[in-house]
């Protein structure tokens, strides 16, 4: 498999595109960036997409021959950005910024940004930390992580809805499955179930009785189960799909530290954790929760399987 891994990393070694070969476990570092702190990178149409900062700009990358192609960059006027989520659909590139709580869309067609639209919720502060589609591509969710809300918006980012959750829970990350929306709390290391009446139905803790301090990162489904990070408790909470509800099965280890984003592999066999501050990519094999390789990489945050 072929990863294209960012990192906290300064002018350094930031975002790099991976050859895994697992069954004989090695790698290679096929091309790199010496970007300012890619700390996210996603994948739509056949580009790859990411950011640099000082100035901020957002890039697009094409692979070809086993390089990273730049393709064409926009400058942002914002303080940071965080998270990315791209539209297939109606080829647009979405952004959350966790800094000033603003978030955007650019159009990405004939291998150029346009049209770019920057918008601040109307509250004094915000931190906006991650953007999520529904599964049509026809909702824009931007999940509010100071003001506990999520701002459900149609493709083009009009405001159509704001979901209230519960105060002083830090909402990070969420993706929607089967028409429900499940959330993931960086305060309360929780995970929300919100109804298609966009309601919390369920609230459940990722900690299972964990007492020291922790927090709730990421998710992601496979099957019918749904996975979710904790950096602190330094494991990934299972829990079984019934009826859209949770119930808590067990752990797996990261085999690391800060798990800040985690990814399954395209073939459903491998969890993939990017852990930040032992500076590791660990595979996981997702049907016995055991390690089966790891590559060393400074400051990872965030990766994706091409």
């Amino acid at each position: 498999m072929d990863l294209v891994v960012s990192s906290y990393n300064t002018n350094q070694r930031a975002l790099s595109l991976i050859g895994v070969d697992l069954e004989h476990l090695k790698y290679q570092i096929l091309d790199e960036k010496l970007l300012n702190a890619p700390s996210f990178v996603t994948k739509g149409d056949g580009f790859i997409f990411t950011y640099t900062k000082k100035p901020l700009q957002i890039i697009a990358y094409k692979i070809i021959s086993k390089k990273l192609v730049e393709v064409n960059r926009i400058n942002v006027d914002m303080e940071s950005l965080t998270h990315l989520a791209y539209s297939n659909k109606y080829h647009l590139l979405y952004a959350s910024s966790y800094l000033d709580g603003k978030y955007l869309m650019v159009s990405f067609t004939n291998n150029k940004f346009s049209n770019l639209k920057i918008i601040k919720p109307k509250v004094l502060t915000s931190k906006c930390h991650c953007v999520f589609l529904s599964d049509d591509e026809e909702k824009v969710n931007i999940v509010d992580l100071e003001q506990d809300t999520i701002y459900e918006c149609d493709a083009s980012l009009n405001l159509e809805r704001v979901i209230s959750l519960p105060k002083k829970i830090g909402p990070r990350h969420g993706i929607y499955f089967n028409d429900y929306i499940y959330v993931v709390t960086e305060y309360s290391n929780e995970v929300l179930v919100i109804n298609k009446q966009k309601e919390v139905v369920q609230t459940i803790s990722t900690l299972n009785g964990y007492q020291k301090e922790s927090f709730g990162a990421t998710l992601f489904v496979h099957q019918d189960k749904l996975y979710v990070s904790n950096r602190g408790l330094e494991k990934i909470a299972v829990f079984k799909i019934t009826n859209h509800l949770l119930s808590f099965i067990g752990f797996i280890d990261v085999y690391g530290k800060h798990s800040r984003h985690m990814i399954k592999s395209i073939d459903g066999k491998y969890l993939i954790t990017f852990n930040k501050n032992s500076h590791n990519i660990v595979f996981i094999s997702l049907d016995e929760g055991r390690k089966i390789y790891e590559i060393p990489y400074e400051l990872v945050s965030a990766g994706i399987e091409i």
